[in-house]
């Protein structure tokens, strides 16, 4: 069953920008020179929750709520949530790519840091999981998904994710991109269920390896 959109909200604190693009060229002892830039995705972030499987509003939907203070963070509560899936995304504003310090890239590479709990009285053939891609400018295409599905299992602190390999041409120097985060909660049969994502530190790296002079 497809999914059907239950809310989207905006956060655009003041001093918040899509991405803080540090364009560096880095000297080692050896001589040898990398040409670096690290994109830091601090927002704003656009926040939507979609719903789908047995989901029935408002009967046995579970209540999601996104907030990005202090970090990017997922809220899941559901009293009976027999057969539903609740998938929750934070999207940036668009951002401008210009490859590693204004050159073409030989590595790209994506990684962040999560945190996720869970608690459920009675749980049968739950999953929660991960996704992280990079849209185009619109917002209407997938590029690119370095991160597939993979599992929010439970931890007691911030874990790093990745960093996860981009090939080198698939974002375009110049042009512009979005990247969304989604947290996907699919649940069996389960009652009094809490769960938690969190995300902080979401980084794009492009770099370049210089010739010695």
């Amino acid at each position: 069953m497809g999914f059907m959109t239950r809310r989207a909200r905006r956060f655009a604190p003041a001093l918040a920008i899509a991405s803080l693009a540090l364009g560096l060229i880095v000297a080692s002892s050896a001589g040898a020179r990398t040409a670096r830039t690290v994109y830091n995705l601090t927002g704003p972030w656009n926040s939507s929750v979609e719903f789908g499987g047995l989901c029935l509003k408002p009967l046995n939907c579970p209540d999601v709520t996104n907030t990005t203070t202090p970090v990017l963070h997922t809220h899941v509560e559901s009293l009976t949530g027999i057969g539903a899936t609740a998938a929750a995304s934070f999207t940036t504003d668009p951002f401008r790519y210009k490859g590693a310090a204004g050159r073409q890239p030989q590595e790209v590479a994506l990684s962040l840091k999560r945190l996720a709990s869970e608690t459920t009285k009675v749980n049968v053939a739950t999953e929660s999981f991960l996704d992280v891609a990079i849209l185009n400018e619109a917002g209407s295409r997938v590029i690119v998904e370095p991160f597939h599905h993979e599992a929010l299992t439970p931890t007691t602190t911030f874990v790093k994710v990745g960093p996860a390999s981009i090939r080198r041409n698939v974002l375009r120097k110049g042009r512009s991109y979005r990247l969304r985060i989604t947290s996907t909660y699919r649940d069996g049969a389960q009652v009094l269920k809490n769960a938690d994502s969190y995300y902080e530190k979401v980084r794009l790296v492009a770099k370049r390896h210089l010739r010695h002079r």
